[in-house]
């Protein structure tokens, strides 16, 4: 067994880290990715696992690496050692993958395993809520290392490691043991960047405080700031909002329907719709209404209409809390 370790200087979004892992700065978080020689853990095995240790603030990079299929015990015992003491465990599409082929090689080898004691973080799945926004064609790692203009130099794919990795288990040559090293390495150096991603969450969750609000010929321009700053530029057009996002400044136009905007409720499932009023209702209102004349509300139509009023223009206490609410719904995300 080959053991690496690298401390890693390279600044990384800590207060984001901290912040989407609900962790207090003190608390130890382990970000994993494995090496396997293929897909299936019952006819497979994991000859490399990296771990990038987060804890007071910074990282360690350390890999475990089986020189043959028979050392995979090794590298399974001492990952399990180092991870003694993890509040979380951090991955990207590791529910799916890395943890279950892990879990399946401990019981392979009749091993005690930590897995399922430790709590799990799946930053695949969490980006999710922030693709259509940022238009990203898909959750795949290379697509949100591209958006965020993260680069490696000369690294082969998962798929060439496993050739690779054959050679160096025929040779022992360290001129095969070294790019899949590399690989491991900047899938656990870029996986902590991702982490900025998530602050476009912030928009359709309404972490943004107003700055600026005015009326103008053409519909209602806000100015925000955002609590955190978003890694690039966005702009993005919903069905009744237009949004620009950039560092922590964002900016949202809504047109106007007669000088009037849409305010939606929730849940649904109390009110009815008015297709001729074009405006929801409660139910116990709403339950007066004749049945031909209503629907049942969904969260697209679940809304009424105000008139934007000099007050409402004048007053943040009424408006900010507008935008934090709607603005989700106005770009079209229910």
């Amino acid at each position: 067994m080959i053991v690496k370790k690298t401390p890693i200087l390279q600044n990384f979004p800590v207060s984001e880290i901290v912040n989407n892992l609900s962790l207090s700065p003190s608390s130890r978080s382990i970000f994993l990715d494995i090496e396997t020689n293929g897909l299936s853990p019952r006819s497979h095995f994991v000859y490399l696992i990296g771990a990038l240790d987060f804890s007071d603030n910074s990282f360690q990079l350390c890999q475990w690496f089986a020189q043959s299929p028979e050392e995979e015990p090794e590298i399974l015992a001492a990952f399990q050692s180092f991870a003694e003491g993890c509040h979380i465990l951090v991955h990207f599409n590791g529910n799916r993958f890395d943890l279950p082929f892990l879990e399946k090689r401990y019981q392979r080898h009749n091993m005690p395993s930590f897995l399922s004691a430790v709590a799990s973080y799946d930053l695949c799945r969490e980006l999710k809520d922030i693709q259509a926004l940022t238009k990203l064609a898909n959750r795949k790692f290379s697509t949100a290392e591209e958006f965020l203009g993260l680069t490696r130099e000369n690294d082969c794919s998962g798929r060439e490691c496993i050739d690779l990795y054959q050679r160096y288990y025929a040779t022992g040559d360290d001129a095969y043991l070294e790019p899949i090293l590399y690989h491991n390495r900047m899938d656990l150096e870029h996986l902590p960047a991702l982490f900025s991603l998530l602050n476009y969450r912030q928009i359709q969750d309404g972490n943004f405080t107003l700055q600026d609000l005015q009326l103008t010929d053409q519909g209602l321009a806000g100015q925000f700031q955002l609590e955190e700053p978003v890694p690039r530029l966005i702009s993005y057009q919903g069905t009744e909002a237009y949004l620009t996002a950039e560092e922590r400044v964002l900016k949202v136009f809504l047109p106007l329907s007669q000088d009037r905007l849409k305010l939606y409720h929730s849940p649904c499932r109390e009110y009815y719709y008015l297709p001729e009023e074009d405006s929801a209702v409660h139910k116990s209102v709403g339950i007066y209404v004749d049945k031909s004349r209503r629907k049942a509300a969904t969260p697209q139509t679940c809304y009424t209409w105000f008139s934007v009023t000099p007050e409402f223009l004048e007053n943040t206490a009424q408006s900010e809390p507008y935008f934090r609410k709607n603005l989700r719904f106005l770009l079209g995300f229910f």
